[in-house]
């Protein structure tokens, strides 16, 4: 009997560590619960699905680009208030401009009487960002180009802080 106790002891305690591996690798793609059960289950194929699973899809701050839970109004990492679209409003956008196309597509010319229309833009005239940081607490901050030389309150710590670009300090 002690035998048989000993055997579901080994495996229990096993399929606990293979699980709490599991559980590690699973948690780098926000997926640790189903690391856990991959791992304690399957053991180290368990370990390799883990570690292919996609990335769950989250929003990524602003401020500091780490990924915060979907619906989140404050960052879990800089503690920045969030703004911006959700997946469930972009999701919305091109619902919306598929049916536009699609009315669009339903009144137009037939394709014989339209001229391609092509339109390029070139880079130079693209909006550039560039992130510097924080004079006071070092966080990184992402602004349009156009906005070197603003001062700004900083989201982390509340200091007033002057934009620049650090890449024009480089070429100097």
């Amino acid at each position: 009997m002690d035998d048989v106790a000993g055997v579901l002891t080994a495996f229990v305690v096993g399929a606990l560590i293979s699980g709490l591996i599991g559980f590690a690798i699973g948690s780098s793609k926000d997926r640790s619960a189903e690391g856990f059960w991959l791992g304690a289950l399957l053991g180290p194929i368990g370990w390799l699905i883990a570690a292919l699973l996609p990335e769950k899809l989250r929003r990524r701050c602003q401020y500091c680009l780490k990924g915060v839970p979907e619906g989140a109004t404050k960052c879990c990492h800089c503690g920045s208030t969030l703004t911006g679209t959700t997946q469930q409003q972009l999701a919305d956008l091109q619902a919306e401009k598929q049916a536009l196309v699609a009315n669009k597509a339903a009144q137009a010319v037939p394709k014989a009487e339209q001229p391609p229309v092509i339109v390029r833009i070139p880079w130079e005239q693209l909006e550039k960002y560039v992130r510097c940081q924080c004079q006071v607490c070092s966080v990184n901050i992402e602004f349009p180009l156009r906005g070197e030389g603003q001062t700004v309150t900083c989201p982390k710590c509340g200091c007033e802080t002057v934009l620049f670009n650090p890449h024009a300090e480089e070429a100097r």
